[in-house]
C-alpha cells in the first residue's frame, strides 16, 4: 500500500529592498522577476535583463543587487 505524501508550496512575493543582501534556504526555491540587475550564486556575478527565472538548490547561496525596487516571487 502507498501513503500519501502532500507538500505544501507558497509563493511569496518580495521587493528587492527588502531582501537580505545573501539568502538562502533549506529547500529548493524557484526565484521569478522581471527587471535588470545584477545577482549572484557563490560569489559569481550574472546581470540579466527582462523576464528570469533563477532555480536555487538547498542552502544554496543567493544576493540580487537591484538599482530599482522590483518585485521578486520566491516560490518554497
Amino acid at each position: 500500500m502507498f501513503k500519501q505524501y502532500i507538500m505544501e508550496i507558497k509563493i511569496q512575493s518580495y521587493h528587492t529592498s527588502n531582501l537580505p543582501s545573501e539568502f538562502t534556504t533549506e529547500n529548493y526555491s524557484v526565484v521569478l522577476w522581471k527587471g535588470s540587475c545584477v545577482f549572484s550564486v557563490y560569489d559569481i556575478n550574472y546581470s540579466y535583463s527582462g523576464y528570469n527565472i533563477l532555480f536555487l538548490s538547498p542552502y544554496q547561496k543567493a544576493k540580487l543587487v537591484s538599482e530599482s525596487d522590483e518585485t521578486i516571487h520566491v516560490l518554497f
